[in-house]
């Protein structure tokens, strides 16, 4: 009866385990996170322009997966919105984002443009996914900017988004400008999170 040596065996193991890895996506990546996210919306009405306020979204960054490559999560919940009109907070709340049937928003998408891990200046790059508001999803494209620390990365993103494509307002709250647009501000500094 023929045993295979330690060492072939040890070996057979060691390679046997790097497959698998490769295999169901098991690889080596960094993890950032925050739950103090900053956004700012931004509604321009014909009754009044209306701001709003929330600073506890929750993020994630996935950077240097081989397989998965560069990815970003986000997620929040609308009814901690502080509006700068209280008429407005309740009704846009109940009404129009309907935070009780719906109570979360999520974005999760990839980085389009090659991160550069060393640059600690700023990086103008682009972020395309899934955006799930209310009973809607589709996807956005999304710019952003951020900064690589050691531990921790800071990132910056303004964009807009059509009401109508998540059938946000009805037709008696009409824009100003005659879009429907909501002008989005997003900052957050990431932590990195140990494995």
């Amino acid at each position: 009866m023929n045993i295979l040596p330690k060492s072939i065996f040890c070996f057979i193991v060691v390679a046997t385990f790097i497959l698998l890895s490769a295999f169901f996506g098991i690889a080596h990546y960094e993890t950032y996170h925050t739950t103090h996210g900053k956004i700012e919306l931004f509604f321009n009405l014909k009754i009044q322009p209306i701001k709003a306020k929330l600073r506890n979204a929750s993020s994630i960054i996935y950077l240097k997966d081989e397989i998965k490559g560069d990815s970003i999560f986000f997620s929040f919940e609308p009814k901690h919105f502080d509006f700068d009109n209280a008429l407005a907070e309740t009704h846009i709340k109940d009404k129009y984002l309907e935070h009780q049937k719906y109570p979360k928003i999520t974005f999760k998408g990839k980085f389009l443009s090659k991160i550069d891990y060393k640059n600690p200046k700023n990086q103008q790059l682009k972020v395309k996914g899934l955006l799930q508001m209310k009973k809607v999803t589709r996807e956005e494209e999304i710019p952003v900017n951020i900064v690589l620390h050691e531990k921790d990365i800071k990132m910056h993103t303004e964009f807009v988004l059509e009401a109508s494509n998540y059938g946000i307002l009805d037709e008696e709250h009409r824009f100003k400008d005659g879009k429907d647009n909501i002008n989005i501000k997003l900052d957050a500094t990431y932590k990195i999170k140990m494995h």
